[in-house]
């Protein structure tokens, strides 16, 4: 069941119905953004049509992806106060599954925002960029009023950023389909930036509320592991017939009975408190020092467990709340001696007025207990009376209390030395100081470097989804790519290399480290035995006490666990009875430790032992009399304190790869900047060859450098000089040839009419001279003949006189419907032909141009199409007007005849024809005019079926 994931436990986030664990809050998120990417190409292409209803939609689409951005501040606050989960990137060994999943909801949500606001970018491209920013900045103020409103209030910080986001999608153009690597870059770095800051703030936050619970628990401080012996200690202390013993002569030997209990029961772990036994009889009396006063003895000790006392379950000790500024507890056991007298023992214990108990086992510690005491993450202090009374971790506190807490709170924050410091005053005499290292600089900027690598990869993914992206292209092996892939390659196996050398030293180095403190400690120890213990001869069961009370003190003073084993390594005394009463060692020596000392004589080992699975080293050494003589074994077991090692370890490790991934990072941005600097100049050679055009000047390419790239260019620039003066023999030599071309057509055009010219005059010259009875009428049919003939002369002048002087023509936007309906009227007239006008575009069809020179242009195509159906009825000449992405097609169809094969190549070409049906000069004209306003024309044809003619022009931007 989905309730049984770790995934979807509320033990690790929960907040609301919406987000009740990590799991669901990242399923809906998901499911926000798959909708949203599905969306995203149906509402761009309504970016077709700028009309009201799509500017609409695109204030619509702002605003919801604005408020996105704004919640995202919300979101990262819910994440890090609601869960068990750290998100400061910079504690990679604190990081979990659950964190990179945290941080994935993130990077979705910032996916989602953009995707929405690009898609408003979209529809209100119409708009100019002053009035766009005009109106996001607006909606940025509605809504942070509105939040202030409703109690939501975002950080000044958040609307920065989101200003900052608008100016930066401005520059995003939407015609270029896919995000610019710089825009992209400048994104994440700007989101990586506001993630980090909101998550330090909240981190922040939580810490100082963790800070305060366990501030109050430390003021009410109980000992956990104490409590947990302390029914055991009043079994075997009521059970203990020494004890009874030792009462049955209370009055002769009452040091005895105290040192007996300090020995077998005060000793070990609870050898941290100061103590006091008191044993009351029914008749017994205590003399008050402070007061003088004299009270019962089991009136005094029940009046003080009635007034602070809380029973331990289970046991008869009680934990005393005193407000004495120490961990305080009361214990009594109670007995009937044999002439029925009642008599009770009562142990006073106060904890030292010291640090921790060093030296005892992390083994002995329950481990359930041990894992919730998460004041072990600070240094803490505590102050009675301002005098200081105990402390812990690394912090060094003042003796006195030099911090002073707010009167008008019970917590105060304070920044000091490189600490952050909470203060707590509880209701009595005692203060409580918890204190933590403040975040650094370096710990913020390896944070930005995870974030910023984690989003880069993450969102990349997200955007490509959403076609913003082109990761195909991002991964082809271009010259740039390769550029960029070898140098983070480089720095990545260096890294490792370096890091995995650097780790292993540094292990190695601790590891000796220990190995040397150990060894230190193992002579120490031995020297002080062999001084002190062996020359009184007393290694033996009977002396057991107090060789247990020297160990014990000896173990106090080096921190370690204490061994004396026996020649054949038998237990004989340690420091640390605990340990052998639970059966967590047994009372035998290592046997490979004892085979190594006693049959290979070492002098010193050193070796790694287990419980469980907890690793320890252990050091043993033979102890030596005057004699010379091997008369036991002594043995440090260093299991006390293995986490401080591996902390010290992971310490390193973590500033390892923090400075790495920023290396990395800084290598990423390094790279890019290097491969686009290399690559412009091939770039900007590839962009120039592609738009090399000899009918235009060609510029060169300005480059200083005189490296391999430099030479490249100074090669480009040469051919591209060789190339215009090519193009300039060439133009030369064309316009030379097309005017010989030209010349022969005029002159083949001109013979046409001339000859039928000639023969006419000639004729009527001769029948003038010969009298021709009918030369009137001769004359005038002659006279007829040549003045067609002339009139023919005069239209060939006049169409080329027309191609040779294009005017330049008076540009602007131009209706292009307009310009077709009103050519549409002027060959209206033709009885047989009928002209059909299809509008398909939405809006206005502009087109930047000379209106006079379109209506030429659709003249000619209207003028042929009737000419080319003649005299036939049932003509049908078909005008449609449609939108293809930025161009405008018009398409002119006809019905009639078609275009000759032979004729095809050749129709836009001039051709001074004066056959009937000819085209003349006017496809040229025609083909000139479109092709300047960069557009395109071309035709279909069908013999005896009809033509089509297609005319591509640049839709019209404002």
């Amino acid at each position: 069941p989905k309730g049984q994931w770790p995934l979807f436990k509320p033990e690790v986030f929960a907040y609301s119905w919406l987000a009740p664990s990590v799991g669901d809050l990242l399923l809906n998120t998901i499911i926000l953004f798959a909708i949203i990417a599905y969306a995203f190409r149906p509402i761009i292409s309504l970016a077709k049509n700028s009309n009201r209803r799509v500017r609409i939609i695109g204030v619509l689409l702002s605003i919801v992806s604005l408020w996105l951005f704004l919640v995202s501040e919300s979101l990262i606050a819910i994440l890090v106060q609601n869960s068990t989960i750290t998100l400061e990137a910079f504690r990679i060994f604190n990081l979990s599954v659950f964190s990179l999943l945290e941080y994935l909801i993130i990077s979705l949500w910032f996916a989602s925002a953009s995707l929405l606001l690009i898609a408003a970018r979209y529809l209100l491209n119409s708009l100019s960029k002053k009035k766009l920013l005009g109106l996001w900045g607006l909606i940025i103020v509605v809504l942070g009023i509105g939040s202030f409103i409703t109690g939501n209030t975002w950080g000044f910080h958040t609307l920065i950023l989101l200003f900052a986001l608008c100016v930066l999608f401005l520059y995003y153009q939407p015609h270029t389909k896919f995000i610019h690597s710089s825009i992209f870059l400048i994104f994440i770095s700007i989101i990586s930036v506001f993630s980090v800051w909101n998550v330090s703030v909240n981190a922040s936050q939580k810490d100082n509320e963790i800070r305060k619970l366990l501030a109050i628990n430390l003021a009410n401080e109980r000992d956990p592991i104490a409590e947990v012996n302390f029914p055991q200690v009043a079994r075997k202390m009521h059970a203990d017939g020494t004890i009874r013993e030792f009462l049955d002569t209370i009055e002769d030997d009452e040091d005895g009975l105290y040192e007996y209990i300090q020995e077998n029961y005060l000793s070990g772990y609870l050898n941290k408190y100061d103590f006091q036994i008191t044993v009351c009889l029914s008749a017994s009396q205590l003399h008050i020092e402070n007061s003088g006063d004299v009270v019962s003895c089991f009136g005094f000790f029940e009046n003080m467990l009635n007034e602070y006392g809380l029973r331990i379950p289970g046991s008869s000790f009680y934990h005393l709340n005193n407000q004495n500024g120490r961990i305080s507890y009361l214990g009594m056991v109670e007995y009937v001696l044999q002439d029925g007298t009642e008599v009770c023992i009562y142990i006073d214990l106060d904890s030292k007025l010291s640090k921790e108990l060093l030296g005892y086992p992390e083994l002995l510690i329950d481990r359930a207990i041990s894992v919730k005491r998460q004041v072990s993450e600070y240094s803490s202090a505590k102050y009675f009376d301002n005098e200081l009374i105990a402390f812990t971790g690394s912090y060094n506190f003042p003796l006195r209390n030099i911090h002073h807490p707010d009167s008008t709170s019970r917590y105060t924050f304070i920044n000091a030395n490189g600490y952050s410091h909470m203060l707590y005053k509880d209701d009595g005499r005692t203060t409580i100081i918890l204190s933590k290292p403040k975040v650094s600089t370096f710990n913020v900027t390896a944070s930005f470097a995870w974030v910023f690598l984690f989003f880069y990869f993450t969102i990349i993914v997200w955007l490509t989804l959403g076609g913003l992206v082109n990761l195909a292209q991002n991964l082809m092996p271009s010259f740039k790519n390769r550029i960029k892939f070898t140098m983070v390659l480089v720095l990545f196996l260096s890294l490792i290399l370096v890091g995995t050398v650097t780790i292993a030293f540094s292990v190695k180095s601790f590891e000796q480290k220990n190995l040397d403190n150990l060894n230190e400690k193992l002579v120490s120890v031995m020297v002080d035995v062999e001084n002190n213990l062996l020359p009184h001869d007393i290694l033996y069961p009977e002396y057991n006490h107090y060789l247990t009370t020297y160990l014990i003190e000896l173990s106090n003073v080096f921190h370690s666990d204490i061994n004396l084993y026996d020649t054949n390594g038998t237990l004989l005394v340690t420091s640390r009875p605990e340990v052998f009463e639970r059966k967590l060692f047994g009372r035998q020596m290592n046997p490979l430790a004892w085979f190594d000392l006693e049959n290979n004589h070492a002098a010193k080992l050193i070796h790694s032992e287990s419980i469980g699975n907890m690793d320890y080293l252990s050091a043993y050494a033979p102890l030596v009399d005057q004699s010379n003589q091997k008369v036991g074994y002594l043995n440090l077991p260093y299991f006390t304190r293995q986490g401080e090692f591996m902390k010290e370890v992971l310490l390193v490790i973590v500033a390892l790869v923090n400075i790495y991934a920023f290396l990395i990072l800084l290598t990423i941005l390094i790279a890019v900047f290097i491969s686009n600097k290399i690559a412009k100049p091939l770039e900007l050679i590839r962009q120039r060859i592609s738009t090399i055009d000899i009918t235009r000047h060609i510029e060169t390419i300005d480059y200083q450098g005189k490296d391999e790239v430099g030479q490249l260019v100074s090669e480009y620039n040469r051919m591209v000089i060789e190339l215009a003066e090519s193009a300039k023999k060439l133009a030369q030599s064309q316009r030379q040839s097309a005017w010989r071309e030209m010349a022969k057509q005029i002159a083949h055009e001109i013979k046409n009419p001339l000859t039928p010219i000639k023969l006419n005059l000639q004729l009527l010259i001769k029948a003038k001279k010969e009298g021709h009875s009918d030369w009137s009428s001769l004359f005038d049919r002659f006279a007829s003949s040549l003045n067609e003939q002339i009139s023919t002369l005069s239209n060939i002048a006049t169409e080329f006189s027309n191609f040779a002087q294009m005017p330049v023509g008076q540009f602007g936007v131009v209706d292009l419907v307009e310009v077709i309906n009103d050519v549409v009227t002027l060959f209206s007239a033709y009885p047989n032909v009928r002209v059909e006008t299809e509008d398909n575009f939405n809006g206005q069809a502009l087109v930047y141009a000379d209106k006079d020179q379109l209506q030429r242009v659709f003249v000619n195509l209207l003028k042929n199409a009737i000419q080319a159906i003649g005299k036939e009825d049932n003509g049908l000449i078909a005008i449609s007007i449609n939108h293809r992405d930025d161009w405008i097609e018009v398409t002119v169809t006809d019905n009639g005849m078609g275009i000759p094969f032979e004729l095809e190549e050749k129709l836009f070409s001039p051709n001074f024809t004066t056959k009937s049906g000819g085209m003349g000069l006017g496809l040229a004209i025609s083909k000139n005019i479109i092709e300047v306003i960069g557009g395109k024309i071309w035709f279909e044809t069908k013999h005896k079926k009809g033509t089509r003619f297609f005319v591509n022009m640049p839709l019209a931007r404002n």
